[in-house]
């Protein structure tokens, strides 16, 4: 009896799903098939391939990885800036993806899955970034003054996405425009 040896390594991700064929070379026949599996850690690949994008409040947020392991994750977990994230009414999770519907400010940050399986584990990560309007502080509505008098207006954005950019007008006169850090404009 012969023992005839073959090796060839290290085996790869790509090599996995290979058939080895042990042949007789005299007789031309078949004496040993077997098929090469290679065990692998979960890694992703997004698709469409981007790390990033943006949504306007009240859109539909899809994002999908293609995920290659061996054998397949037995766990995995969502996490939007480190806190664990579980489906609910609007966000719905799963091994290779995530859908959330009506976004809002709120669900901005950076999303991540983490899986494993008996090999080891994998992750991966994206930035969801959402706009949403001005919300403006008190403005006054109304006031009276006397004659002479200066006149001070406060609009003052407390926060959008992206930053705020606030113009005023007098007497349907268009002032300059003044950047978010504007806390009033001076009529005299």
């Amino acid at each position: 009896n012969h023992v005839v040896i073959f090796s060839f390594g290290p085996v790869t991700r790509q090599q996995s799903g290979t058939t080895l064929i042990c042949r007789n070379i005299v007789l031309a026949t078949l004496s040993e098939k077997a098929i090469l599996n290679v065990a692998n850690p979960p890694s992703y690949t997004p698709s469409p391939s981007v790390q990033s994008t943006t949504l306007t409040e009240g859109d539909t947020f899809m994002y999908n990885y293609i995920i290659s392991a061996d054998p397949q994750p037995d766990s995995y977990t969502w996490r939007r800036n480190s806190q664990i994230i579980s489906n609910s009414s609007r966000i719905t999770v799963a091994v290779n993806s995530i859908t959330i519907t009506d976004v809002n400010k709120s669900d901005s940050g950076v999303y991540s899955i983490f899986s494993s399986n008996v090999v080891g584990s994998g992750s991966a990560n994206f930035t969801l970034n959402v706009y949403y309007p001005p919300v403006l502080g008190d403005i006054q509505q109304s006031v009276t003054l006397n004659a002479g008098t200066p006149f001070t207006l406060n609009c003052t954005p407390l926060e959008s996405n992206p930053p705020a950019t606030v113009s005023f007008s007098y007497n349907n006169t268009g002032a300059a425009e003044e950047s978010v850090t504007t806390t009033g404009y001076v009529l005299s």
